[in-house]
């Protein structure tokens, strides 16, 4: 997936994905999140709190939200940037026909 670099924010550390969600969905974050674990790891871009584009293991888009959905108590660390509107834009663009788009949440 390529992105624009953001604006660093923070990192949550041991943060069960399910409630990395809700928050992120709660403060309508507009951002990046990386995500990771011993054994998965992810990238989201939320817009506004929905997560708009997604790579989770080795799937991406819609798929990669099912996978993530699967997985929603297993803790990670997440790595939080923000993106302004023409990044958000910009990462739409760039990632458009690669299929990481989320369509379904």
């Amino acid at each position: 997936m390529q992105l624009p670099r953001g604006t660093f924010r923070e990192i949550k550390r041991a943060m069960a994905i399910e409630s990395l969600l809700r928050d992120l969905e709660g403060e309508k974050f507009s951002g990046m999140a990386n995500i990771s674990s011993q054994s998965l790891t992810g990238t989201l871009v939320f817009k506004a709190g929905k997560c708009i584009l997604i790579k989770f293991l080795s799937s991406r888009g819609d798929a990669a939200w099912d996978e993530l959905q699967k997985a929603r108590s297993e803790e990670v660390d997440a790595a939080l940037a923000l993106l302004g509107d023409a990044q958000i834009e910009l990462a739409l663009e760039f990632n458009n026909r690669r299929k990481c788009l989320v369509i379904r949440p």
